[in-house]
């Protein structure tokens, strides 16, 4: 009975505190997240909100493009802009590589596009200005490929900081030369290229994976072919190339570069890769590149009974209060699908498809060890081409968590990295009045990751998903509350 009579009080308390919230709802406007994959709130400010997606679709209906559309403070979509990716033949094919916001002007996004019968590969960046309304396409490099189908890949990376860009392309093996890799390493606010360099490989390794560190260096992580279990480090600067080798003998996954003071680390999920294991994630490392020395590499069991696991994120990192905050989310198997073969064959073949999952808090100190690890409180799977388990902000050191909750109104709660038992409870009357909307009858889904803050007006943006092709923006006015 005490227990009960708590947590009313709590909870009239907590509607209290939460009773000055002012909820802004936007009119439904056209959207499918069939169609539009990448969702992403930029270039946020007291007037309007820019709701970036892009669409890869191929086939006869092909489109290839980038849209924005942007929003008034009353959440009412004003304006749509869309910009094509650039087309080298009839026959171009496309990859979307990322984007970045500059300043809080402009956002930029990167795209390949490459051609079997040119026999060339081109990556372009498209940057849309919204003093403007305009984007702007400008080639970055380009590069020869010896067929579509051996086009290598392309992938890019932005440093914590958020002052450089880091691409790389991976050639595909030839019998004719040499396999050389590109890094690419721009500066983030100018967009302006500060250098190009060919990385040779040696036989039998590839590129496995790559970061940017802030202060403009790419690490990558090579890795042996086949069945041999090797990894090293290559850091590339504009004058060096350099091997940075681990102590025992471990494989890594995808490694995020850090800075502590101006030192430059990496964190990494990893496994040993001599004698029997009980996971590909049993282990997290924080190594120093400028040593080459692993400071601390911990053993950990969270993740080892987690079923077909496909990888885990590292979603975001935070250092304070001398301390390292990873949040994590895992992407998993969660079944298969007819997909086909190409975009220009009637046949089809089995393929997975992936749900991201399992999402954590792992809290470490500057000397590497591992203090606690919390499992995040999540809601509702979707598919992973456009949902993820949670979105997060970092609101003056204090961390709020939005999930999706599968009843059609968000989950919103705050993510101590104190050392705490209890599961965070959701802020269920902030939930209760986001629930109050125009179309609370109609079958609706938050997208967790679509969750933005305007910290001049201490507004946070959402974003709401109707099955029936339409999306929606809201905006909690005077959040958060102050302690």
């Amino acid at each position: 009975m005490k227990q009960k009579i708590f947590v009313l009080l709590a909870m009239c308390i907590s509607s209290i505190c939460f009773g000055q919230m002012k909820y802004d709802w936007g009119e439904k406007f056209d959207f499918s997240d069939k169609q539009e994959s990448k969702p992403q709130l930029v270039m946020l400010d007291n007037y309007n909100t820019y709701l970036l997606t892009v669409t890869e679709i191929d086939g006869l209906l092909s489109s290839h493009k980038v849209t924005i559309r942007k929003f008034d403070q009353k959440n009412q979509l004003i304006d749509t802009y869309t910009q094509e990716f650039q087309k080298i033949d009839a026959s171009t094919l496309y990859n979307y590589l990322g984007f970045k916001e500059v300043g809080n002007n402009q956002v930029v996004v990167f795209a390949e596009s490459y051609s079997g019968k040119e026999k060339k590969k081109d990556i372009y960046k498209y940057v849309f200005d919204k003093s403007t309304g305009k984007f702007t396409t400008s080639l970055v490099v380009s590069f020869s490929i010896e067929s579509a189908m051996k086009s290598g890949s392309t992938e890019l990376e932005v440093s914590e900081n958020g002052r450089y860009i880091g691409i790389i392309n991976k050639r595909d093996p030839s019998k004719k030369e040499p396999v050389q890799d590109n890094v690419i390493m721009m500066d983030a606010n100018t967009l302006s290229v500060l250098w190009n360099k060919e990385v040779p490989l040696e036989e039998k390794v590839y590129d496995r994976a790559f970061t940017v560190t802030n202060s403009g260096k790419a690490v990558l992580l090579r890795a042996a072919k086949g069945f041999k279990l090797f990894n090293y480090l290559k850091v590339v600067t504009q004058d060096a190339q350099e091997d940075k080798q681990f102590e025992e003998a471990v494989v890594l996954h995808n490694p995020k570069a850090i800075s502590i003071g101006q030192a430059d680390y990496i964190v990494d999920f990893n496994y040993d890769a001599k004698g029997l294991r009980k996971g590909d994630y049993e282990k997290i490392m924080l190594y120093d590149i400028s040593t080459g020395k692993t400071i601390k590499n911990n053993t950990i069991t969270d993740f080892n009974n987690i079923k077909d696991i496909s990888e885990i994120h590292f979603t975001k990192i935070f250092l304070q209060n001398n301390e390292i905050h990873l949040f994590t989310e895992a992407k998993v198997k969660a079944g298969t699908r007819q997909v086909k073969v190409n975009a220009f064959s009637t046949m089809t073949m089995d393929e997975p498809y992936y749900q991201f999952g399992p999402s954590h808090l792992i809290i470490m100190n500057f000397e590497g060890e591992v203090k606690e690890i919390k499992n995040l409180r999540t809601g509702e799977n979707s598919l992973a081409d456009f949902y993820h388990s949670y979105g997060l902000l970092n609101i003056n050191g204090r961390y709020f968590v939005n999930i999706n909750t599968g009843g059609g109104y968000p989950g919103i709660y705050e993510q101590s990295s104190a050392p705490l038992d209890k599961t965070p409870a959701l802020l269920l009357p902030l939930i209760q009045g986001l629930n109050e909307d125009r179309y609370k009858d109609q079958s609706t889904k938050y997208i967790s990751q679509l969750f933005g803050y305007v910290k001049d007006a201490r507004k946070v943006i959402l974003c709401r998903v109707y099955y029936d092709n339409k999306m929606a923006l809201v905006s909690l006015v005077g959040f958060p509350q102050d302690k």
